[in-house]
Formats: structure tokens, sequence, C-alpha cells
């Protein structure tokens, strides 16, 4: 079929069925950021779609940089 909007764009890492007896969904997790909700019943559309998104950064709390949000880098995560 022809990739679309309405699916994922990229691998998908993550699987998990969530429900029970005949109200079960399909949960899938992809690389392109899109966490996606389906119906074992019709799995050509997800139900739903979460796209995910990298929190800003306006407060000094990215933990990859080291600084982990302290004033100067103190009492966060260390300092490079």
């Amino acid at each position: 079929s022809a990739l679309s909007n309405n699916c994922h764009t990229h691998p998908v890492y993550s699987m998990a069925i969530r429900g029970m007896g005949n109200a079960q969904s399909l949960v899938t997790a992809s690389t392109d950021g899109r966490v996606c909700e389906w119906s074992i019943s019709k799995l050509l559309k997800p139900d739903e779609i979460v796209q995910l998104v990298e929190p800003d950064d306006k407060d000094g709390k990215d933990a990859s940089k080291g600084g982990g949000g302290g004033v100067g880098g103190v009492g966060g995560g260390g300092s490079k």
C-alpha cells in the first residue's frame, strides 16, 4: 500500500497489545516520533496518533548539556 501521513513513516521499534477480549488494540512507537493506537479489527488506519516532540530548553534544564538546571551547572548533572 502507499505511504501516507496516517501511518508511521520510519521503522517501528516497539509494539504492545492493549486491552482484553474483543476490545484489544495495538500500540506502536516509531523513530518518526509517532505513537499510534490501532484497532485490531482494522489495521489500515490508526485510531489515534500522538506526535512526540522534544521539549524546549527555555529554562536550561537540558540534561544532555551537563547543566542539569542548576545555576551555572551547580547542583545539576556535573560540568563539561
